[in-house]
Parts: structure tokens; sequence; C-alpha cells
């Protein structure tokens, strides 16, 4: 028998110009989420792939150009080991 994990509840405080652009691309993600004017964003976490997600959505929403580029050129970088079987 599998267990399933509780939903997850969250309130996200979002810069309120990025608050309408991360609530609708959670939206198109599936991510159930609301807000109201002034107020945080709140998102429920169905499991751990929507978390992710939405990490992924405000960290891409919400660092600079400059950490961007330096997150970009460490990818350039990386060397990939091939898993011995």
């Amino acid at each position: 028998m599998g267990s399933q994990l509780p939903h997850a509840a969250v309130s996200l405080k979002v810069e309120p110009i990025r608050r309408w652009e991360v609530y609708h691309r959670l939206q198109s993600l599936g991510i159930a989420c609301q807000y109201e004017t002034g107020k945080c964003l709140n998102v429920e976490f169905e499991n751990p792939l929507s978390a992710i997600q939405c990490w992924c959505v405000l960290r891409r929403l919400t660092r600079t150009r400059a950490e961007s580029i330096d997150w970009l050129e460490s990818c350039w970088h990386l060397e990939v080991e091939e898993w011995a079987n």
C-alpha cells in the first residue's frame, strides 16, 4: 500500500507587479492558486511536482537578468558522469 502525501497550502509573498504573472503561469500548469488585491498568493500543492513547478516559476520570474545569465553560464560548464551499470 502506498501512502499519499497530504495536500499543502501555502501563502506566498510575491511582488504585486509579478503576482499576476505568477498566478497565470501556475494556473496554466494546473496548480490551484488564488489571490486578492493587496494580499498574498495562495497556492495549493497536490504533489511534490507541483511544488517544484511553483519554485521554478518563482525563480524564473524573480531572479535578475545577471543571475539568470550566471546560472545559464554554469550550465554550460557542467560535466556529466555516466552511471555504471
